[in-house]
C-alpha cells in the first residue's frame, strides 16, 4: 500500500499533525503568532520536518493530504 503523504496548512504547532509526523513533508504556517525565534517547539516535536512561512518551497511537491486547523478568527483569509 503507497505510503501517503500529508502537508499541514495553518496547522499552527502540529499538534493535529502529530500523529502524521512519519508522513509529514513539511507544515505551512503563514501566521506569525505560531513561529517563534528558532522554532524550538516545532523542532523538539518534528525534528527536520519544514516548518514554513510561504507555500513556495512546497508547490512542486506531490501531496495526497492537506490537513490544517484554522480559527474562527483567520477564516477570512482562508482559501481552503
Amino acid at each position: 500500500m503507497k505510503k501517503l503523504r500529508f502537508l499541514g496548512v495553518s496547522a499552527g504547532q502540529g499538534a493535529l499533525l502529530y500523529p502524521f509526523k512519519d508522513q509529514l513533508i513539511a507544515n505551512v504556517e503563514l501566521r506569525g503568532v505560531f513561529h517563534t525565534k528558532g522554532e524550538e517547539q516545532w523542532k523538539l516535536n518534528f525534528g527536520e520536518i519544514p516548518f514554513l512561512k510561504s507555500l513556495e518551497p512546497v508547490l512542486n511537491e506531490s501531496v495526497d493530504v492537506i490537513i490544517g486547523s484554522q480559527s474562527k478568527l483567520c477564516t477570512r483569509w482562508s482559501a481552503l
